[in-house]
């Protein structure tokens, strides 16, 4: 299993330190490995803290070019740089609030495995997509798009299953629901890359208490966003997975 704790935009420089230091102080099975995706501002110093830990690093976002004039932006080479393992792309908060499309998340790919660094490529529904019946369309048009020409070889490629009414909300999706999809995602994944190892995680209001009942067949992990910002409560769900 694979447990990536995504903060999104919380945690200072000094929380940050703070926190890594106390979760590396729990420990944990080696049958689940752990990632964490702490701000820009907070990545290189994490990175110091986690050097050599079994914990890895992981970005919440990139551009897809390498270095130039695009304000704001960091380049996979500088994750690299920085010792990130793993990036998220095409989260739906990057796809809902600002714009991007499935190409996008295509070209920060290619550019993230260009450089090493293994991407996590989220894709999800909306409620109205799956109440009119559309979920699984729009999974197949999203993984088409994000992962057409990509050259992924023969090993392990992380997606993510995270249903955009369940993050944040409180809402989650019943297991029937999750392992459908789950299982969908893999079988187009291989279909369009018979050669490469699929592993999907589930984000969506991720818990210590329902973290077992959403852990069907298909989960290849969890992509925790709240609940990964409090060590307790972050570490239950690791240990769930040993």
């Amino acid at each position: 299993m694979l447990v990536i704790g995504n903060w999104k935009m919380n945690k200072t420089v000094a929380e940050t330190r703070v926190f890594i230091k106390e979760l590396l102080r729990e420990h944990f099975d080696k049958t689940c490995s752990v990632g964490v995706a702490p701000s820009f501002v907070a990545l290189h110093i994490a990175g110091e803290i986690l050097e050599g830990s079994p914990i890895g690093l992981g970005a919440q976002n990139c551009y897809f070019e390498d270095h130039g004039a695009f304000t704001g932006e960091v380049s996979p080479l500088m994750l690299k740089d920085l010792g990130c393992k793993w990036c998220l792309v095409g989260h739906s908060e990057r796809r809902h609030i600002f714009g991007e499309t499935d190409e996008l998340v295509r070209r920060k790919a290619v550019a993230l495995l260009r450089h090493g660094v293994k991407p996590i490529v989220c894709v999800g529904e909306t409620l109205e997509q799956r109440n009119s019946g559309r979920a699984i369309s729009v999974l197949s048009a999203q993984l088409s798009r994000a992962l057409e020409g990509l050259d992924l070889g023969n090993e392990e490629f992380v997606l993510a299953y995270e249903p955009v009414w369940a993050i944040g909300t409180g809402m989650v999706a019943r297991p029937s629901q999750i392992e459908e999809a789950h299982n969908f995602i893999i079988e187009h994944c291989r279909r369009m890359h018979p050669k490469t190892d699929f592993r999907v995680l589930y984000g969506g209001s991720v818990t210590p208490e329902n973290c077992r009942e959403i852990a069907v067949n298909g989960v290849g992990g969890f992509l925790v966003g709240g609940a990964s910002l409090f060590v307790e409560k972050f570490s239950s769900i690791i240990r769930s997975c040993s």
